[in-house]
């Protein structure tokens, strides 16, 4: 979105809503801890009235989650890639996954990870390995524990119970 004054990304959630309340406010904090240490970062805009989302219904009468970041300018890497900038790269990936390791997440909001985008195929796929079931972590700490288990494919899946 280009106001005249400033360029921001919208970003329009899926009609399915599969975030707990305050996602949206921990993905604010979050972002902070980057940006504050000097990283080019979005940061969220408030809503008129404060609040760091807005909930809109679309065409279909389906609420969706609406959220607007910073813009950060930039531009693509595709055809400069070169051993350097990759090494660059790889330095920044392992500073913010250190970084996300590091910091706890506000109580009751359901941390995003394998468990929660697809990593558990045998609750949708199969019932191969009774007894497990994929639940996302909290943030409360405790991890997910993965096991593999075979299936009567020959492949080996993995499923994962929070411990």
């Amino acid at each position: 979105m280009d106001t005249g004054r400033a360029v921001y990304a919208l970003r329009i959630g899926a009609a399915l809503q599969i975030h707990a309340p305050g996602t949206l406010d921990a993905e604010a904090a979050w972002l902070h801890r980057p940006r504050d240490g000097g990283l080019p970062v979005p940061g969220v805009m408030p809503a008129r009235d404060g609040e760091l989302g807005a909930r809109v219904t679309d065409d279909a009468g389906r609420p969706r989650e609406c959220a607007v970041f910073d813009w950060v300018p930039g531009r693509s890497l595709r055809s400069r890639l070169t051993e350097p900038i990759a090494a660059a790269l790889g330095r920044l990936a392992a500073r913010l996954h250190a970084d996300a390791q590091a910091w706890r997440a506000p109580p009751d909001v359901v941390v995003a990870d394998r468990c929660c985008s697809g990593g558990c195929p045998h609750d949708w796929w199969s019932r191969t390995c009774p007894g497990r079931r994929c639940s996302p972590r909290r943030s409360t700490g405790r991890r997910p524990h993965w096991t593999s288990c075979g299936t009567r494919r020959r492949s080996r899946r993995t499923c994962c119970t929070v411990t």
